[in-house]
């Protein structure tokens, strides 16, 4: 028998039928708990998508005008020891790169979440980011070195933000 049926001689009354749809029914409350739960995870996987993105273009493209500030704009986005050693790596390049009059612009052309946990609140995540990166100089008579790279970063919430603390 349908509920709601409104022919024949099984029609639920108008009255009992608008009470009906008004009562949630009995695991309809997990339900909605479940879809809202799910909505919220996309909207964090999209934030960590999103910020892994922003982060991999800040940390890779740079000019000989920026290249000494490139690890401060960068650090927005870094946490951890990977923070230390992003500095590190950044400052043992920028004199060279300066030098060799180094541009790299790094264009993302596709990032996803691989993971989150704990799948409740996530607090730590796993991103994969695809990219193109061109790098021109004068030394190299401004021929361009196109690379195809992807990177795996592992990213911890702090607050509302996702760092990346490994790459």
């Amino acid at each position: 028998q349908l509920q709601g049926d409104l022919t024949g001689e099984h029609a639920t009354p108008p009255r009992a039928r608008a009470h009906a749809l008004a009562q949630p029914r009995q695991h309809g409350d997990r339900g909605v708990a479940r879809g809202l739960a799910e909505r919220a995870l996309v909207e964090t996987k999209l934030d960590i998508a999103q910020t892994a993105a922003d982060a991999i273009t800040t940390l890779w493209t740079y000019s000989p005008d920026d290249m000494g500030t490139l690890a401060d704009r960068a650090s927005r986005y870094l946490g951890g020891d990977f923070a230390e050693e992003y500095r590190k790596y950044i400052d043992a390049i920028v004199e060279p790169n300066k030098q060799a009059q180094v541009t790299n612009t790094t264009e993302v052309m596709g990032a996803a979440v691989e993971s989150v946990a704990p799948p409740g609140i996530p607090s730590e995540a796993t991103a994969i980011v695809y990219t193109n990166s061109v790098a021109t100089s004068p030394v190299t008579k401004n021929i361009p070195s196109l690379r195809y790279l992807s990177y795996r970063l592992t990213m911890q919430r702090d607050g509302s933000q996702w760092l990346i603390t490994r790459m």
